[in-house]
């Protein structure tokens, strides 16, 4: 908890880091984003949609979130979600 975390894109193509509104165990099949991935909001990573907005390729950085309550928390990257670009934030005390 408390941990300040920061993405850094060193791929060729911009991605995001965006939350997904759910609790549980596994990602929904098929999820959709509800609000606009590609424009920074939150800051807080938790069980609702924030995002990184466009981390740009190349070694680009997003602003800086920070975990404070325990739990699992799962992110995708809001244009490649349906190839599999999806992790979990593992938030201990």
């Amino acid at each position: 908890m408390g941990d300040r975390i920061q993405w850094v894109n060193p791929d060729d193509q911009n991605h995001t880091a965006t939350g997904m509104s759910f609790t549980g165990s596994s990602v929904p099949a098929n999820y959709k984003f509800q609000g606009d991935f590609t424009k920074p909001h939150g800051r807080i990573i938790d069980a609702t949609e924030w995002s990184t907005g466009n981390v740009r390729a190349h070694g680009g950085k997003s602003p800086i979130f920070v975990a404070k309550r325990v739990g699992h928390y799962f992110y995708a990257c809001g244009y490649h979600i349906g190839i599999g670009q999806i992790g979990v934030i593992v938030v201990g005390p």
